[in-house]
């Protein structure tokens, strides 16, 4: 049981990090193409601070449910392994 709580840990972080670093990379792209169209030194540093704010907001909440589900590991995990079983005796 350990091994399996273990195991979708493991692969919930994965799915975290691998989430996080493709809208990380979204909004990079996405700036670098509206960087190179603005004209206004406004619109350019009004596009900086809102990517800014997004990627933190964005890393602090990832960051907030990978401590959420270490904290709570076992009680999660055992409760999803736990239904798992029953949707698959039905």
């Amino acid at each position: 049981m350990e091994r399996k709580i273990r195991f979708l840990h493991c692969m919930d972080n994965i799915a975290i990090f691998v989430s996080l670093a493709a809208v990380w990379g979204s909004i990079i792209m996405i700036l670098l193409r509206v960087l190179e169209l603005s004209e206004s030194r406004w619109f350019t540093v009004l596009a900086l601070i809102s990517a800014s704010a997004v990627l933190t907001a964005l890393t602090a909440t990832a960051a907030a449910l990978i401590i959420h589900l270490k904290n709570n590991r076992n009680a999660l995990y055992e409760e999803e392994l736990k239904n798992s079983k029953c949707s698959e005796a039905a």
